[in-house]
């Protein structure tokens, strides 16, 4: 019973490898990139993710692909591939892989930039971009220059905080544009240390190969 069973693995493991090489063959071919493990792929940097796709990049090129399992992955590491790519296919790149872990359950189906193309979609874009458009922008300046003001007599008062008054900064500035906020922000404000923390589970949960 055990030697069947056995002989029953190993031939549905040997179909399954055999389709996944047929159906790779039929694909276009993808970039170049690291070699990975036999039947298992490439194995995701677990922590520094960027750093290790720099030095793909520079070893690969501007656009590499990794592997793991029957997913695929390709890694745009140049912002002027990136441009390139999004000019020339940019109705092709529309639409997003759904993300169970990251859009569904994180998110409540909320985030943006998780979204798939349709109806949907186009109707967030819209909405986006009345309030993101360079004229409108441009509106944002007096909120931005009152904020820098307060920065640079952050950093002159205390100065071996300034990283901490750069942060500061940018959360003030954005809670004055997303929610009208004009009360002074600290980065220790309940608000920005919540959202901070669910930026913090946004990135580990969106990782390759995290679900």
């Amino acid at each position: 019973m055990a030697i069947l069973i056995a002989c029953t693995l190993i031939v549905l493991a040997t179909v399954w490898i055999v389709k996944q090489r047929y159906q790779s063959a039929r694909r276009l071919p993808l970039p170049p990139g690291p070699p990975g493990r036999w039947l298992l792929g490439n194995a995701m940097p677990k922590s520094y993710a960027p750093f290790q796709f720099a030095k793909w990049t520079e070893q690969y090129g501007p656009v590499f692909s990794l592997k793991q399992g029957h997913k695929i992955f390709v890694i745009i590491g140049r912002h002027q591939a990136a441009v390139d790519i999004m000019e020339k296919e940019g109705a092709n790149l529309a639409d997003r892989p759904r993300s169970i872990a990251v859009q569904d359950t994180l998110s409540d189906g909320l985030r943006m930039i998780l979204e798939g193309s349709g109806e949907r979609l186009r109707r967030l874009r819209r909405v986006l971009h009345a309030g993101l458009q360079p004229k409108v922008a441009e509106t944002y300046e007096p909120i931005q220059t009152r904020h820098s003001k307060n920065l640079v007599l952050d950093i002159l008062n205390d100065p071996k905080n300034h990283q901490g008054h750069a942060m500061r900064y940018s959360a003030s500035v954005v809670m004055s544009f997303t929610y009208g906020k004009i009360t002074p922000t600290s980065y220790t404000d309940p608000e920005i240390v919540a959202v901070n923390r669910c930026l913090a589970h946004f990135g580990q949960a969106i990782q390759p190969g995290a679900y």
